[in-house]
């Protein structure tokens, strides 16, 4: 970073500096991704605004904008966090498709869908915004590629907007769902099954609940195990 500044400030008329500030970006977006992964938002947050008014100024790099969303969702600042989203929303969806091919090759574009579930992540405590969230859900499309884990919080996040709307047959079949289907780790969906068990428990079906709770506890000893062998 240090090194791509001085060049920028020792050679103001090349021709090349928007390439160097373009890199630069980069260089930025990729120390917060590496914040974020790490487990450092407030970092990735103050990486984005030490250089939001010079370095990143008319930016329209997309995944600055999502990993920034992301850092203010981890953080609970659930309005910037929707803020950042929006933006990275609104960015992806100017382009057309010639520019999204070259985008593609010079960001790590986020789906649309995969936004929309952040979004409804972020916002998911908020009771008001249910039917945002809803609506929001309805455009997701339940063959879309997401990773393992985010396949999981898609079936956990669509089951308790359901319970929101008192629909627990619609929770219960988002759950189970994602179970039936499911071709990843087992350990992954312990949360879904004793929310399975939970919502059989509410409604006093006892012996539905049972095997699903058998189910956590048998997933948890058989990590358990693994970490002992390992």
């Amino acid at each position: 970073m240090n090194l791509l500044t001085k060049y920028y400030q020792k050679y103001v008329l090349s021709p090349y500096l928007p390439i160097f500030k373009e890199y630069i970006s980069q260089t930025i977006t990729n120390e917060m991704d590496r914040n974020e992964e790490g487990g450092s938002s407030l970092k990735s947050v103050e990486a984005f605004l030490a250089n939001r008014s010079t370095w990143l100024a008319g930016s329209n790099r997309i995944d600055t904008q999502y990993i920034l969303g992301q850092a203010y969702e981890n953080l609970n600042l659930i309005d910037d966090a929707t803020r950042a989203y929006g933006t990275a929303m609104a960015l992806l969806n100017k382009l057309t498709p010639e520019q999204f091919k070259t985008e593609s090759v010079l960001e790590r574009l986020p789906s649309r869908d995969e936004i929309n579930l952040r979004i409804a992540a972020a916002n998911l405590k908020d009771d008001n915004l249910k039917k945002k969230l809803l609506s929001i859900f309805r455009r997701l499309k339940a063959q879309t590629p997401f990773q393992k884990k985010k396949k999981v919080e898609r079936g956990l996040i669509l089951s308790t907007l359901a319970e929101k709307e008192e629909r627990t047959d619609l929770a219960l079949l988002a759950l189970k769902e994602l179970s039936e289907h499911w071709k990843g780790k087992p350990e992954l969906l312990a949360d879904a099954w004793l929310r399975i068990g939970k919502l059989e428990a509410t409604h006093g079906n006892y012996t539905n609940a049972l095997p699903w709770v058998e189910k956590v506890l048998t997933a948890g000893s058989e990590d358990s195990k693994l970490k002992k062998e390992h």
